[in-house]
């Protein structure tokens, strides 16, 4: 017949203290602190963290914003290489789609979009938006290099025209989506 032993632990939550070396990958201590209920049986913790700046910088941030600058400046190949503009941008989709699948599994599940979310979904967008630009480019070229637009509808030469104000368009998009997002990011960081 087992023993039932019962052991009682004195907890002192003056003495105990969190900064001990411990390294977050992630995370920094920010706060911590520790109480007693008012009966001494139970010891409340309460210890916040802040994600890591240089983390999410190089594991999020550099890599999404280089994909986005190639995938603009496909928007500026020559016109005789649009079918390879278009592979890219397609291509450069699909690995902002992979960015944004293992971004998410590692931040907590919500029902509420968090402020990284708003990133990704921008960086998911905008290359979609170009390659969708860019075939819109191509099949206008491609309809008018083999004759089949006919000459009373100049639809393909004024999509075909205008590729400068469009390219314009997305850029100063793209640039003030990111200065905006940088700057309330900061603000919210500190």
């Amino acid at each position: 017949m087992p023993l039932n032993l019962v052991r009682f632990v004195q907890l002192v939550p003056v003495s105990m203290d969190i900064n001990q070396g411990i390294e977050l990958m992630q995370f920094d201590v920010v706060s911590h602190k520790f109480d007693q209920t008012m009966n001494n049986s139970q010891l409340q913790a309460h210890i916040t963290f802040q994600r890591k700046l240089m983390y999410q910088m190089t594991n999020t941030y550099l890599p999404t914003i280089s994909l986005l600058m190639i995938v603009i400046l496909t928007m500026y190949i020559d016109e005789s290489r649009l079918e390879i503009a278009v592979t890219l941008s397609l291509t450069v989709m699909l690995v902002m789609y992979t960015f944004y699948q293992s971004i998410s599994l590692l931040i907590p599940q919500t029902a509420y979009l968090k402020f990284i979310d708003y990133w990704l979904i921008f960086c998911l967008l905008g290359p979609f938006l170009i390659f969708i630009t860019e075939c819109i480019w191509y099949l206008y070229q491609s309809k008018e290099e083999k004759g089949w637009m006919k000459d009373e509808t100049k639809l393909s030469s004024i999509i075909l025209n205008h590729k400068g104000l469009t390219r314009s368009i997305i850029v100063c998009a793209t640039v003030l989506f990111i200065a905006i997002y940088s700057m309330v990011s900061i603000c919210l960081y500190f």
